[in-house]
C-alpha cells in the first residue's frame, strides 16, 4: 500500500496493532514515512528497513525474488 494513498490509513487501520510489522521499500524513504504513520496510529512494534531493499542487497543479505 502506498503511504500517500488516500486509503492508506483506512487499510492500515484494519491491521492488528498488537502484532509486529516490518515495513520496507526500495530505498528506505517511503518505509520510514509509513512506519511513522503506523506508530502514530498506535501500532506497538514497527520495524523499518531503514536503507530499504537497496541497502539490504548492498550489505550482501539474501533476497528471494519470486
Amino acid at each position: 500500500w502506498y503511504y500517500r494513498g488516500r486509503d492508506f490509513r483506512q487499510k492500515i487501520g484494519k491491521l492488528d496493532k498488537s502484532k509486529e510489522y516490518l515495513v520496507r521499500c526500495r530505498s528506505g524513504g517511503r518505509s520510514a514515512a509509513a512506519s511513522k504513520i503506523m506508530v502514530e496510529m498506535g501500532f506497538k512494534v514497527v520495524y523499518d528497513l531503514a536503507d530499504g531493499m537497496m541497502g539490504w542487497e548492498e550489505e550482501g543479505k539474501p533476497v528471494s525474488k519470486k
